[in-house]
C-alpha cells in the first residue's frame, strides 16, 4: 500500500515535475523541485519545506494538512525547461582557488558530488589498500576523507567526504549525509 507521499510524487512525475525529498525523522523535507533547491530561508524548517511527517509510533507518513501550501511551494520552485534555460544550474557550485583556477562541484545525488577542474598539478594520497584518500590541486582546494563539504559551499551542508575516486579530470566524492538532529 502506497502512502500519501508516494502517491503525490508519482502523480507529479506523470506531469513532468520531479521532487527530491530528504528526511530527518520525523520530518520529511522537500529538497528540490525539478532540480531547483527549496531555500530554507523561505520556510521555518532547517532544510527547506516540511512536506510530510513520519509517525514513529504508527509508521504512517502523512502529508502536510495544508495541501494548498504544498502546491504553492511546488509552483514557486517549478520552472519549465523554457523558463529555466540560461539560468544558473542550482546543483553546480563554482570554486575559484587562490591561483584563479576554476573548479566545479556538481551535486549528482544526495550523497555524490562530481568535482571537475584543471587537475594539471596536484598531489594525492592513497591508503594501504589503494583507496584514494586526498586530492590537493595546486592552489587548492584540499579535499580528503572526512572533509566537510560546506566549506566549499553552504549548499553542501551536512555532507562529509567518505570515499573518493578519480577518473581523468574528474574526482567523484561520495559523502556521508549528516543532517543534525533537531
Amino acid at each position: 500500500m502506497k502512502n500519501e507521499l508516494e502517491v503525490l510524487k508519482n502523480r507529479l512525475s506523470k506531469i513532468g515535475i520531479e521532487i527530491e525529498l530528504i528526511g530527518n525523522i520525523p520530518w520529511i523535507y522537500l529538497r528540490s523541485v525539478n532540480g531547483n533547491f527549496v531555500k530554507k530561508e523561505d520556510w521555518t524548517a532547517n532544510y527547506g519545506y516540511t512536506i510530510a511527517f513520519y509517525g514513529a509510533k504508527t509508521g504512517v507518513i502523512s502529508l502536510d494538512s495544508d495541501t494548498s501550501r504544498i502546491f504553492k511551494v511546488i509552483r514557486k520552485y517549478y520552472k519549465p525547461e523554457k523558463q529555466a534555460q540560461g539560468k544558473k544550474n542550482e546543483r553546480k557550485v563554482e570554486y575559484r582557488n587562490r591561483y584563479g583556477d576554476l573548479y566545479t562541484f556538481t551535486w549528482q545525488s544526495i550523497n555524490l558530488i562530481k568535482w571537475e577542474g584543471p587537475f594539471k598539478h596536484y598531489r594525492f594520497s592513497m591508503s594501504d589498500d589503494n583507496r584514494l584518500t586526498m586530492v590537493d590541486p595546486s592552489g587548492g582546494p584540499y579535499i580528503g576523507i572526512g572533509a566537510e563539504m560546506d566549506r566549499i559551499s553552504p549548499k553542501f551542508k551536512g555532507l562529509t567526504v567518505s570515499a573518493m575516486n578519480m577518473e581523468d579530470d574528474v574526482v567523484w566524492l561520495t559523502c556521508d549525509v549528516n543532517f543534525p538532529t533537531l
